[in-house]
């Protein structure tokens, strides 16, 4: 990759996905890689959309697997780039795409919107590529570049967060949206705080360690809401929610199934 990124996988295991998003059952495992049409051989990120395909970003182009065989797109099909670190499937139906030259587009029916086709993404005004996504329950997308916030609101409007209060009431280097609490309040890290915006203020929550980020993280946002470890060789990479209290943390060193509810963890799967 052209620069620092993530560290991303090199084979994907499609029945492991398919089987936990479907019912969390058996797990059976089937490695597909460029030979079979992946775009590339480093997956950085991946989502399912509603219509059941899965998406992969690589750093040769943009995947899409229908269950038999994948279809690649790349800045010949009107990919702002090639090599694509960031996926979000939303709850419209749309895929939201990251790429590496600090560039955001979606693709809608087939059709992948920029900046030169599209009002929407025009007003995505980027410094660096996109850190992360993140949906409420209401539908409102927010993306950030790590220097502001984005909000695509569920009417399509765009509201840029970080012009407006109480971000623009702090000074800060660094912003990125966390997670959503109760698919309704934002948790955004500030530099080395992480607060919830609740009543349009920011509530301090905790210190960003990145101790703690490498080994171990908060299960909720309650005070003194226990904290889980992970083994110290595990790296955390990634928190994905999934059904009921359960999410999957990956890490370095394979993947983690975490129960929130009894606060421990569960299935390991992918160990190296």
């Amino acid at each position: 990759m052209r620069g620092h990124f993530t560290k991303g996988w090199c084979t994907v295991l499609i029945s492991w996905w398919l089987s936990i998003a479907a019912s969390g059952q058996d797990y059976n495992y089937v490695q597909y890689g460029t030979r079979d049409g992946l775009a590339g051989s480093t997956v950085y990120d991946m989502c399912q959309d509603q219509d059941g395909f899965i998406w992969f970003a690589t750093e040769n182009g943009l995947s899409r697997y229908d269950g038999t065989r994948f279809k690649t797109y790349t800045v010949k099909d009107g990919l702002p780039d090639n090599e694509v670190l960031l996926l979000h499937a939303d709850k419209k139906g749309r895929v939201w795409v990251g790429t590496f030259n600090k560039e955001v587009c979606y693709i809608e029916a087939g059709k992948i919107r920029t900046k030169q086709n599209d009002a929407l993404v025009k007003k995505l005004r980027l410094e660096t590529f996109v850190a992360g996504f993140l949906e409420d329950a209401l539908g409102n997308l927010y993306l950030s570049d790590r220097k502001h916030v984005f909000i695509v609101r569920n009417d399509n409007s765009v509201l840029e967060m970080t012009k407006h209060p109480p971000f623009s009431n702090k000074k800060y280097g660094i912003v990125f949206p966390c997670f959503m609490l109760n698919d309704r309040e934002l948790v955004v890290r500030l530099d080395d705080s992480v607060f919830v915006c609740r009543n349009n203020q920011l509530s301090f929550l905790s210190k960003w360690s990145g101790q703690e980020v490498e080994s171990s993280f908060r299960l909720n946002v309650r005070d003194n809401s226990p904290t889980i470890s992970l083994p110290s060789e595990n790296v955390l990479i990634r928190l994905t929610p999934w059904k009921g209290a359960s999410i999957f943390a990956a890490t370095s060193a394979g993947a983690w199934e975490i129960d929130t509810l009894h606060h421990r963890l569960g299935n390991r799967f992918l160990k190296n």
